[in-house]
């Protein structure tokens, strides 16, 4: 003799409803800790390409080519540097957390 039950439907929507909030505000977390890092504080809205680099956690090697297939270009700042605009980096930030999560749901 076996007991078998049903969960209501509702019921387990909540439930996921409830587990993704909590995994989302993880990685909300995650994404205001590396954008607030004490390090960035000082740097500005514009980040030459050495500090894009490293603002991004990206190798300087193909840095550029990977932000322009992002449709993230930089903007001249002077005569002599471009500098990228730190708001658009962050969208890319945004983006790469979203997609970690992403992985780890599967």
């Amino acid at each position: 003799m076996s007991l078998q039950f049903q969960i209501p439907e509702e019921a387990i929507r909540q439930i996921i409803r409830e587990e993704v909030n909590l995994q989302l505000n993880g990685v909300a977390d995650g994404i205001l800790s590396h954008l607030h890092k004490p390090e960035y504080e000082n740097w500005g809205r514009y980040l030459n390409y050495d500090q894009t680099a490293i603002y991004l956690s990206i190798g300087k090697s193909g840095l550029r080519k990977r932000l322009a297939t992002k449709g993230i270009y930089p903007i001249e700042f002077n005569a002599r540097e471009k500098v990228y605009d730190r708001y658009e980096l962050d969208k890319l930030n945004v983006n790469q957390f979203l997609d970690d999560y992403k992985r780890k749901m599967k």
